[in-house]
């Protein structure tokens, strides 16, 4: 069975988004997850994981870099940040 192109690109950009998250350092995965994932707001975000909003805030932060290096690197996207 051949599957279609959609469902291959999709396994892809799992398999390097699991990738990403399961090496980033000095993150727990979790915020990233409910940040971006459920869209849960900071201050939820603060509260379930016991840090300040401000603690949370600098670690999405930190992630996106992260998440935009790794991307550049694997070759998704340029040095400018457009897709290719």
């Amino acid at each position: 069975m051949v599957l279609p192109f959609c469902c291959l690109q999709g396994a892809f950009v799992r398999f390097f988004f699991k990738f990403f998250l399961h090496h980033l350092l000095d993150f727990i995965p979790l915020d990233f997850i409910g940040r971006y994932y459920f869209m849960d707001p900071i201050r939820e975000i603060a509260a379930y994981s016991g840090m300040s909003e401000a603690k949370v805030k600098s670690g999405l932060h930190r992630a996106r870099l992260g998440l935009k290096q790794y991307l550049e690197q694997e070759g998704f996207l340029d040095e400018s940040g457009d897709d290719q």
